[in-house]
């Protein structure tokens, strides 16, 4: 958990969805995100590919399916 007592959270947040879950989920919640954490820059990607979290530094994803890395925590 972070420490919060330095302040609200900040800094730059990667997410990557898939188009649709993105479109229909995610955004919608985009603006009041940003309303309450206005020192958090979001960066949301679409993509359909699969993705590997360390090497295309992915803070949050959303994907539906096997997980393919035993190593990531789901």
């Amino acid at each position: 958990m972070p420490d919060l007592s330095d302040g609200p959270p900040r800094g730059h947040l990667r997410v990557r969805a898939t188009h649709g879950f993105g479109r229909k989920v995610i955004a919608p919640l985009l603006s009041a995100f940003r309303a309450h954490f206005p020192e958090v820059s979001l960066e949301l990607q679409l993509e359909e590919r699969p993705l590997d979290l360390a090497s295309d530094r992915i803070d949050v994803a959303f994907r539906d399916g096997v997980l393919e890395d035993s190593e990531v925590i789901a």
